[in-house]
C-alpha cells in the first residue's frame, strides 16, 4: 500500500468519528425553542450517563465535544441557563418556566469533561482501571497512529529496507484497540425497534 493510499484512509476514518458530535451540535442549536432545547441537552446527559456506564469512551466525549463546542457556547439563551445551573445561582424569573437540569447530570458532565484534561490523563486512567467490555475513545489512539504515520519514513534513510520499528508501534495501537473487542457487551436485540 502506498503512503497516499494510507492517507486517504485516514480522512475517511476521520470524517466519519465526528458525525454523531456534529449532529448533537445540530440538534441542539437547531432547537428554537429555549425550553426545548434545555430538554435536548437533558436528555443528551442523559444518553451520556448511560454511555458512561457502558465504559463507551468515545460515545461519552462526542456528547461532551458537542456540548462544549463554540457553536453550543453561542447559543446565548442556553448558555446563560447552563451557567446559571453551573454556578449554582437562582434563575431569573424569565428562566423560571424551564425544567432545570438535575445536578446529577451537571456532575457527569463535569466528570467526562474532565477526560481530556492533561493530555487525557485522566481517561487514560479510567480506561485502564475498568473492567472490558469498553469502547475506547478512537480520536487518541487515531492521532498516535498519525503522528507516528507522519512523523516516521516508511523506509530506514537511503535504503529501500522497510522501517520496522515504525510498523511494530502501530501495530502496538492496533493491538491495544483490539483488546478491548475481545470482550462483548451482553445487549440484547430489541425486534421492535429495529422494525420502526
Amino acid at each position: 500500500m502506498t503512503s497516499q493510499g494510507c492517507f486517504n484512509d485516514k480522512i475517511t476514518i476521520s470524517r466519519v468519528i465526528p458525525q454523531f458530535t456534529r449532529y448533537l451540535e445540530k440538534l441542539i442549536v437547531e432547537t428554537e425553542n429555549l425550553e426545548e432545547r434545555v430538554a435536548v441537552m437533558q436528555r443528551t446527559l442523559e444518553i451520556m450517563m448511560v454511555l458512561q456506564e457502558y465504559n463507551n469512551f468515545n460515545g461519552v466525549l462526542a456528547i461532551t465535544s458537542a456540548i462544549n463546542s463554540s457553536a453550543v457556547h453561542r447559543l446565548a439563551a442556553t448558555k446563560d441557563v447552563r451557567n446559571a445551573i453551573l454556578k449554582k445561582t437562582l434563575i431569573d424569573n424569565v428562566f423560571c418556566t424551564f425544567q432545570r437540569i438535575p445536578n446529577t447530570l451537571l456532575k457527569a458532565l463535569e466528570e467526562a469533561s474532565s477526560y481530556i484534561q492533561d493530555h487525557f490523563r485522566v481517561y487514560w486512567e479510567k480506561l485502564r482501571s475498568i473492567n472490558p467490555p469498553c469502547v475506547p475513545f478512537f480520536g487518541q489512539y487515531q492521532t498516535n497512529i498519525l503522528f507516528l504515520e507522519e512523523g516516521n519514513p516508511d523506509f530506514l534513510h537511503h535504503s529501500n529496507l522497510i522501517n520496522f520499528t515504525k510498523r511494530r508501534k502501530v501495530a502496538e495501537i492496533i493491538s491495544e484497540i483490539q483488546q478491548y473487542q475481545n470482550q462483548p457487551y451482553c445487549l440484547f436485540a430489541f425486534e421492535e425497534l429495529k422494525v420502526y
